[in-house]
């Protein structure tokens, strides 16, 4: 896997319970990944486990006043602040390339074979399959990919926003 590229992992309250950091070697993956916390959260649990290295620990009240939560309240507990400054937090760690993949992945499926048959196929490869998303990146000139998490084709198949549906 290249050295430029890294998964970074946004996560709360899940030090020794990450799912996502299995399902990333389940799915061939070798590259470099960082779990991404603030510091209204207590990091220790999180070195211990997996290593000072592999954490990224950023302020969140840096970020608090930059970011419109949509609403009065002041519960901070989401990962918008993580990824309001996700570009940043990249380009601090020297990498051109991330993905941010949330903490608890417990899978990662294609939803349509190479006809576009709609389809549930574990992911294997995906290195290679990152490779090609980058190579798309550098060839089109675009800046971001956008890949849908399961959870919104909620309904498979049956659903109107199915390219292959009846409906």
């Amino acid at each position: 896997m290249r050295d430029d590229f890294c998964i970074l992992i946004p996560s709360y309250n899940r030090a020794g319970n990450i799912p996502t950091i299995k399902t990333l070697k389940k799915a061939g993956y070798t590259g470099d990944w960082k779990i991404v916390i603030d510091n209204e959260e207590d990091k220790e649990p999180y070195y211990s486990e997996y290593g000072e290295d592999k954490v990224y620990y950023f302020d969140k009240e840096e970020v608090v006043d930059k970011v419109d939560r949509i609403d009065n309240f002041d519960d901070r507990n989401a990962n918008m602040y993580f990824r309001n400054i996700s570009f940043k937090i990249a380009e601090e760690l020297e990498y051109k390339y991330f993905a941010m993949f949330d903490d608890d992945y417990t899978q990662i499926r294609y939803r349509f074979n190479k006809n576009l048959n709609y389809t549930s196929i574990p992911l294997e490869d995906l290195d290679t399959f990152i490779e090609e998303e980058i190579k798309f990146l550098e060839e089109s000139g675009i800046e971001t990919i956008t890949i849908a998490q399961g959870g919104d084709f909620i309904g498979g198949k049956e659903k109107p926003t199915c390219p292959r549906s009846k409906n």
